[in-house]
């Protein structure tokens, strides 16, 4: 991965009964892959990442993945300990992401 020096727009995780609205986060992406921003972040400091687990977070990344087909994708990989970061990071490896996005949980 490479440093990216992009406008980039941070999409929510949509949620429904605890785990991921499929269908509105595909929505979300497709049109945020229409807009005029440089790349788009998932996971990365907006939504409700932080209160998904681990399968529902790769879930989030591997569908980001999937609907991505023209804009580089960062995917935040932020969380409470070293070791759950490093496993973010490798699903992200997986889907071959742009860039990761660590981001302090308690800022």
């Amino acid at each position: 991965m490479s440093l990216l020096l992009l406008t980039s727009a941070l999409s929510l995780s949509p949620l429904f009964v605890s785990e991921i609205d499929q269908q509105s986060f595909v929505t979300l992406l497709e049109r945020l892959e229409q807009s005029q921003v440089g790349s788009i972040v998932v996971l990365g400091s907006t939504g409700s990442y932080m209160y998904m687990s681990p399968t529902e977070r790769e879930h989030a990344v591997v569908l980001a993945a999937e609907t991505m087909q023209s804009k580089p994708l960062i995917v935040g990989v932020g969380d409470v300990a070293t070791r759950q970061v490093l496993e973010h990071i490798k699903v992200a490896e997986q889907v071959e992401a742009s860039a990761v996005l660590v981001a302090p949980v308690s800022y």
